[in-house]
């Protein structure tokens, strides 16, 4: 276990290089990053985060609409009144002070404002002293790319004592992540007084707990049990690292998009981030089953024993890949929680059959999965045939893809992006056009962003494809190249898909709108972002001959 809070400060390095772990300390704390606090491209991340960028909230009701943005969904409306109702409950029931309530209230608006790469926080709606976290295991590291969800208790006497933290990432209490990352969830901080060493002080935050936790996700946690500290068998450290990068693609990555231990809290940035990483994550499975596939494993620190099935794991990415993929390209029609409304003028109504001009399934490049039942029929799935034609009585089966949403929330999203496409064609920000596939149902939105001027992509006129959600812009939208288009830089996926646009992807802001999103993308290729450094080999030649890169992406920009 790690006998002090304070973890070694790091330097960011090249775009090849994503950093490790982003740490500070300031006489004996540490409250913040000692690097830019980029959440991202600083063209997505000013994009996303310019109108939150107003002064920290005084009360709770404003935190709780900002906070909205940690996980990609506006929490305005209910969850600003219902974080208003518990400030007030718990200030009367469980005597927490005002003094304390606020400070919680601040520290979660400068992680939200100013946030730390790979951290996120959520706060409940009906009770701003119960925090959820996510972690996400620094690159380079066994835990790489691992999404650990952590539960955090903030006492009444906040900041005077710190708060509970327990890992809820641990396959049910069988897996022990690190030495200081028991199985039973408790994590040993000495800040936290669950270890020996420097002791928590009102100068701590949630920022420097979650930065310590995150600072344990080392290259080398083997050394952070007592005694094995100067240990050098290097065999050992190898066999540790081994178990630990499984047990993160089995439980951290596959586990949690398949059985969150989270709710739906981050479900929008675990999803993004599967996609962004996934080239990462099955590479790993791939080069690590050829040399340990069925043999077998026992962990160091606990009594966990078994063997490796990197198969069964790939398997599983791959599935989820492809489900999330087809959710997020589908948008069929929601279904909605409450009696449908008329949307707006010329648009589909929510209970319209599957197939006709509005449904985005008759739009050859919109890849809805295949289904017949009526359920798919009734939200505009594919198979204009079934049910709708032939009157027949089938009770409706489940649709997996099919969205609940209320009807006020899809006139409010019709609306909405009926008014952003009026808006970009009247005054379309240079180099940047696009308008919905079919005038008749905004979802669907077909893009094109010219290069950069004074970049190697000058001259380059790239497609896009956006997917807005049945309740945007509760949620994020989903961006993409163009099926077969050809890219090649450090922030796309290494398939030419899919951009590390940080407003979209980890730091969604409901008030974005459309035309900032490719304003945005159209920067980020002129200027890559270290910290999603999301294609490798693109990053190394960027990093390292940044003349043969800039010639590879002229070559792609000319056609």
């Amino acid at each position: 276990m790690s006998s002090s809070s304070s973890a070694p400060s790091s330097v960011q390095p090249a775009v090849a290089v994503p950093p490790t772990a982003v740490t500070a300390t300031s006489g004996g704390s540490r409250a913040g990053p000692t690097g830019p606090s980029s959440s991202g491209s600083g063209a997505a991340a000013g994009a996303a985060a310019a109108p939150a960028a107003a002064a920290p909230p005084p009360t709770a009701t404003a935190v709780a609409v900002a906070v909205g943005s940690s996980k990609g969904k506006s929490s305005s409306g209910g969850g600003s009144a219902g974080s208003a109702r518990a400030v007030a409950g718990r200030a009367g029931t469980n005597r927490v002070s005002n003094s304390c309530i606020l400070r919680i209230q601040q520290e979660i608006t400068q992680l939200i404002q100013e946030p730390v790469p790979f951290i996120y926080v959520e706060p409940d709606e009906e009770d701003i002293t119960h925090i959820q976290a996510l972690i996400i295991g620094p690159l380079e590291t066994p835990y790489a790319g691992g999404m650990f969800h952590f539960d955090i208790r903030v006492p009444p006497e906040y900041p005077f004592k710190p708060p509970q933290v327990n890992l809820r990432t641990t396959d049910g209490g069988r897996v022990r992540f690190n030495p200081n990352l028991y199985a039973t969830g408790r994590v040993c901080l000495s800040i936290l007084g669950t270890w020996e060493g420097p002791a928590w002080s009102s100068a701590e935050s949630l920022s420097s707990v979650l930065l310590s936790i995150q600072s344990l996700m080392c290259a080398k946690p083997y050394h952070n049990e007592p005694g094995f500290e100067n240990v050098r068998d290097s065999a050992a450290v190898a066999r540790y690292n081994e178990y630990i990068s499984y047990e993160t693609l089995r439980v951290a990555v596959v586990g949690m998009i398949d059985a969150p231990t989270c709710g739906d809290a981050f479900s929008d940035v675990m999803e993004r981030h599967i996609l962004l990483w996934f080239d990462m994550f099955h590479h790993s499975c791939i080069e690590a089953a050829g040399r340990l596939e069925h043999s077998t494993y026992a962990d160091k620190f606990s009594t966990a024993r078994g063997t490796y099935k990197y198969g069964e794991v790939a398997e599983k990415l791959l599935a989820a890949r492809e489900r999330i993929l087809a959710r997020l390209t589908s948008v069929r029609r929601p279904r909605p929680m409450f009696p449908t409304v008329s949307l707006a003028p010329g648009a589909v109504a929510a209970s319209t059959t599957g197939g006709g001009a509005g449904s985005p399934a008759a739009s050859p490049r919109t890849t809805p999965p295949p289904s017949s039942s009526p359920a798919a029929a009734q939200n505009g799935g594919a198979g204009g045939d079934s049910a709708a034609g032939n009157g027949a009585a089938t009770p409706a089966a489940a649709d997996p893809f099919a969205t609940e949403v209320s009807a006020d929330a899809v006139a409010y999203a019709t609306e909405r992006l009926v008014d952003e496409h009026r808006a970009l064609s009247i005054n379309p920000p240079a180099g940047v056009s696009a308008s919905p596939r079919d005038p008749a149902f905004p979802f669907v939105w077909d893009a094109t962003v010219s290069g950069p001027e004074r970049s190697a992509w000058e001259g380059g006129l790239f497609s896009l494809e956006i997917y807005c959600a049945a309740d945007h812009p509760a949620r994020p939208p989903f961006v993409r190249f163009a099926p077969g288009s050809e890219m090649f830089h450090p922030n796309v996926t290494p398939d030419g898909m899919i951009p590390a646009l940080s407003c979209v992807n980890a730091r969604w802001n409901p008030a974005t709108k459309l035309s900032a999103v490719l304003v945005a993308l159209q920067q980020l290729l002129a200027s890559p972002d270290a910290t999603y450094a999301v294609n490798a080999e693109a990053a190394k030649l960027f990093a390292t001959d940044r003349k043969a890169y800039e010639r590879r992406a002229r070559r792609i920009a000319q056609g």
